[in-house]
């Protein structure tokens, strides 16, 4: 998938999901999404560090 198919594949995700959802529960799992992505760029780094002095 190319850069430009991710973005627009996001988007659409993006779209469907909050068209039957509340304000509230927007807000809600964009924050839960937000947690997650920075706990898996947190166990990136740390891999690749782990990698690189093995």
């Amino acid at each position: 998938m190319s850069p430009d198919e991710l973005a627009i594949f996001a988007a659409v995700v993006s779209v469907v999901i909050a068209q039957e959802m509340s304000l509230e529960e927007i807000e809600l799992v964009s924050a839960v999404l937000d947690q997650i992505s920075v706990t898996l760029e947190t166990i990136a780094v740390k891999r690749a560090d782990l990698e690189t002095t093995n």
